[in-house]
């Protein structure tokens, strides 16, 4: 064999070479286009929900500063008290959510999240009803919420206006 032949042989050995690399690229490009609207898509959902999962603002409020915050125009009361506890009396114009209700979240779910909520339950306690509450407006995007501390009890001491539904 002489060093030409040698020469060629090298060549052509490479040129194997090459092309099999071309062609793990070209399966890895192929790969890669086929799985690219799907990175892209998971990407613009992962952005969409951190955008969209900002947390709400609670402010506890209580007797007469509770009801100074009905004067405002966005302010929706949300009693979360079962039936048997509105019937005895209600923050006038307020809207009854049972909290015990199998469709709970659906119900919460309508309410209009650019609205401001001021939600209570009869106590009005740390972990209580109105407290548990929370969470579900904050799934909705509503970002300012206000929780009545002392709940319809304490509304009732500070001598605020109640009515009693009709039966």
């Amino acid at each position: 064999m002489d060093g030409t032949h040698l020469k060629i042989h090298d060549s052509s050995k490479s040129f194997f070479h090459l092309k099999l690399a071309l062609n793990d690229c070209l399966k890895s490009y192929k790969i890669m286009k086929t799985l690219r609207p799907l990175i892209t898509s998971l990407l613009c959902l992962i952005l969409a929900t951190a955008a969209h999962s900002k947390s709400v603002q609670v402010i506890d409020v209580e007797g007469k500063s509770a009801e100074e915050k009905l004067k405002e125009k966005s302010v929706v009361v949300l009693d979360v008290r079962t039936p048997q506890e509105v019937a005895l009396g209600r923050i006038p114009g307020s809207v009854n959510i049972n909290i015990y209700d199998e469709d709970f979240e659906e119900k919460i779910a309508k309410l209009d999240p650019s609205k401001t909520y001021l939600v209570h339950c009869a106590a009005g306690a740390p972990t209580g009803r109105s407290r548990k509450t929370i969470p579900a407006l904050e799934k909705l995007g509503i970002e300012k919420v206000y929780h009545l501390n002392g709940g319809f009890s304490g509304w009732q001491a500070a001598g605020n206006s109640v009515e009693v539904p009709e039966k």
